[in-house]
């Protein structure tokens, strides 16, 4: 998704029951990220990418 600073992508990947989360911010940004139900706190995010396993 395109954004004043650079894009932000979000992929999901599910490998047998494992599913992650990647995201990337663009440089100088920060952002909250928080998946409803799976019972974690919001996780922030600086600018990089970030793999992030759900369960």
């Amino acid at each position: 998704m395109p954004t004043p600073h650079g894009p932000i992508a979000v992929f999901w990947n599910r490998s047998g029951k494992q599913l992650r989360v990647t995201v990337t911010a663009p440089p100088d940004t920060t952002g909250t990220l928080q998946i409803p139900g799976n019972g974690r706190a919001p996780i922030e995010i600086h600018s990089g990418t970030y793999s992030i396993p759900l369960g």
